[in-house]
């Protein structure tokens, strides 16, 4: 077989040239690359070699027709249909023969399809480098040896540090030991299983996801973590959780509180109310018995007695209705009787009371139960708790929602007593504000004294409009 059969029956293309630039050799793999036939190249110069790498190739062919050893290098061609094409060339001397002249080969391979495939694979690890410093939480991978090998993720962000700052550091020094769950886990991995763990990191916390990471034939050559932080969820879990027990005692004490309201009230009923009707009762029979035989002026001063007894009974049927529900309230509204309940608290405590009322007409019923209870309520936990000589009362309304404060200069509240559930007139001002969708502010004024803002949007109390 000569030369030029061997490697027209070869499978990559191959161009041969003589020391005059001439082609003496183009394969049929060449035909099918480049596009032009083999009868209309040989014995002219190479058309696939654009003019912007003519020298390129000089150097090549020179070096090979010099002896030296065969190269590699990238290089471009372009075909007859004028589409250019990415190649590596290989370039060698052929010793001339005893029928061949001495040739300079360049054996083409195509690199389209490479660096198709590469751009494609770069494309694919730009996204995946995108997706990973997106991806809220931290995708860790460690070697044999427990040591970090990367680390990314838009997590890292919330530690303050950049992608690949742990890289080179063992686990379990970064985590503070070897017994720490996560430090366990990647263990785990290392073994083969597959595990998962909450670790808490430089106040964040994570809930961690650890596995194998094998080779293609399954060994295992480390382990990969994806930690999510899951902080602010169990932040808002253990508030949660919090709230459901401060509500559960809530509705313990308030039942309590009814228990004992109603205890007090049937004592009232019984101590005040029954002596007086058994007094009554008894005077009655008694005149009965004596209506013949005593004299009137004495049956008449039993009569005024009588009737000093029933004016006693109904002054107070009167104040334990108005303890359960001011009539007031519903006769003549907000304004009067939170002026009725500030004169009845001054007087009873000797406190002086400033009270400022405006636009109270935009309130509606259940607002203005809400904000003359939460009144009362404060009222009472200032005469109780606070030691004050003035209290400062204000109730404004506006077209968007109402506003009620108390300011006294009282000891002040603290922090503890805020947050506590035995100062129950002041849970009692927080759920009404919150049960009518507005919100309650109560704290410690700079200098002495506490202040309550309670503030509601009308919107969801019914108001009536100006």
């Amino acid at each position: 077989m000569t030369l030029h059969a061997f490697f027209d029956a070869f499978p990559l293309p191959v161009v041969g040239v003589d020391r005059e630039r001439r082609v003496t050799l183009w394969n049929g793999a060449a035909e099918r690359l480049l596009g032009w036939p083999a009868g209309e190249v040989l014995g002219h110069p190479d058309p696939s070699v654009p003019q912007e790498v003519a020298a390129e190739h000089k150097t090549m062919w020179d070096a090979a027709f010099r002896g030296d050893f065969a190269a590699q290098r990238e290089s471009v061609r372009i075909t007859r249909a004028g589409e250019t094409r990415d190649v590596e060339i290989t370039s060698a001397i052929v010793p001339a023969g005893d029928s061949e002249g001495e040739l300079a080969l360049m054996m083409l391979y195509d690199m389209s399809e490479r660096r198709s495939a590469e751009e494609h694979l770069a494309e694919r690890e730009s996204q995946l480098r995108l997706m990973l410093e997106q991806l809220p939480a931290i995708v860790s991978t460690f070697d044999r040896h427990g040591v970090f090998s990367s680390s990314q993720g838009a997590g890292l962000r919330a530690l303050g540090v950049e992608a690949g700052a742990f890289v080179g550091r063992r686990l379990a020094d970064v985590v503070g030991g070897e017994e720490k769950a996560v430090a366990v886990s990647m263990r785990a991995a290392l073994r083969g299983e597959s595990t998962t763990n909450e670790f808490e990191y430089e106040g964040r916390v994570y809930e961690n996801r650890c596995e194998p990471l094998r080779r293609h034939d399954g060994t295992i050559a480390g382990a990969i973590n994806l930690g999510f932080d899951v902080t602010e969820r169990r932040r808002a879990e253990s508030e949660l959780r919090e709230s459901h027990e401060q509500l559960r005692r809530l509705s313990a004490t308030m039942n309590k509180i009814e228990e004992d309201e109603r205890r007090r009230i049937a004592r009232e009923m019984h101590d005040e109310l029954g002596q007086l009707l058994t007094a009554l009762r008894l005077d009655i029979s008694i005149m009965r018995r004596d209506l013949r035989t005593v004299p009137t002026a004495t049956l008449e001063e039993r009569m005024n007695t009588m009737i000093d007894l029933v004016d006693l009974t109904i002054k107070t049927v009167r104040r334990v209705a108005t303890e359960l529900r001011p009539a007031i309230l519903d006769d003549l509204g907000l304004r009067a009787a939170v002026e009725h309940e500030v004169a009845a608290f001054a007087e009873r405590t000797g406190i002086g009371v400033q009270l400022s009322i405006r636009n109270d007409n935009v309130v509606g019923p259940d607002c203005a139960s809400a904000l003359y209870r939460i009144v009362q309520e404060a009222l009472t936990n200032v005469a109780r708790h606070s030691g004050a000589t003035r209290v400062e009362v204000r109730i404004e309304g506006s077209d968007a929602r109402v506003e009620a404060e108390l300011r006294d200069n009282g000891r002040g509240i603290t922090e503890a007593e805020v947050n506590s559930l035995s100062t129950l007139g002041l849970v009692g001002v927080r759920e009404r504000a919150y049960a009518l969708g507005g919100h309650a502010v109560i704290e410690a004024m700079p200098g002495a004294g506490t202040r309550i803002l309670v503030s509601i949007p009308l919107s969801t109390t019914a108001a009536i409009r100006r």
